[in-house]
């Protein structure tokens, strides 16, 4: 992961498709470290169903999609404060799908969870966002994670290949995304956050197990469209906001 210090890194906003950032400044500092994106396809109407009020699928070449994405956070505080090991350091393991609101495009958030119990209490108080603790192990070139209340598993032994050094279109749909689009029971926010482009690696798998269920469906190993790697970025993510009604 490429090294950045803080004014640097909010001052480079060429790759965004709104380059404004927030007025306000930013509250959390987070790395997003040595993460395993796996993609699948759905049809639009499938994902729709899923979400509230409110959030619109977002799509490309007439698909929506789904990403499991694993990975590990580091060095997670407060703006002005130092990490705290104990809290400022897990592995986490999202699926997400690809959403919009008028001109803000961004994720939803089916399932989110984090391998140490009280990082997961403090990311569901401080954000407000579905946290939940899952069993998570990691090792140099291995991912494994067990959350027998909601029936998921997933494991995957890796090997990270070439870097892609140029991105389809697909790759930055699918992984540029600087706004969380989320409701909280009746009311819609969204979090803004900010990072340098993900560097992608090409990834294959010698040993992948998935199960994820999503609606009626599951997200398995089988159906995978693509996977990818990437060494990470450095974040900064302000307050969350609310949205009008519409």
């Amino acid at each position: 992961m490429e090294k950045i210090n803080i004014p640097h890194l909010l001052s480079t906003t060429a790759h965004l498709n709104n380059p404004i950032l927030p007025t306000s400044k930013w509250l959390w500092h987070q790395l997003w470290t040595n993460a395993l994106f796996f993609h699948w396809t759905f049809e639009p109407s499938f994902i729709q169903s899923l979400l509230p009020d409110g959030i619109e699928v977002d799509t490309v070449n007439g698909a929506a999609w789904v990403s499991l994405v694993a990975f590990t956070m580091e060095d997670v505080r407060p703006r002005n404060l130092l990490a705290v090991d104990l809290v400022s350091y897990f592995h986490e393991v999202n699926v997400r799908t690809y959403v919009k609101r008028g001109n803000d495009r961004g994720v939803y958030f089916f399932s989110l969870e984090a391998g140490k119990r009280l990082p997961t209490l403090i990311a569901k108080q401080f954000s407000g966002m579905p946290y939940e603790y899952a069993n998570i192990q990691r090792q140099a070139s291995s991912y494994t994670l067990q959350n027998q209340n909601k029936q998921r598993a997933f494991s995957a032994d890796y090997t990270v290949g070439p870097a892609i050094e140029h991105k389809t279109a697909l790759d930055i749909f699918l992984t540029e995304r600087y706004h969380v689009i989320q409701n909280i029971g009746d009311d819609i926010y969204k979090y803004t956050v900010h990072h340098l482009p993900w560097p992608l690696s090409q990834m294959t798998t010698s040993q992948l197990h998935i199960h994820y269920p999503l609606g009626d469906r599951l997200l398995t190993a089988n159906n995978v469209y693509s996977m990818q790697y990437s060494t990470g970025v450095r974040v900064v993510a302000w307050k969350k906001e609310i949205y009008a009604a519409l």
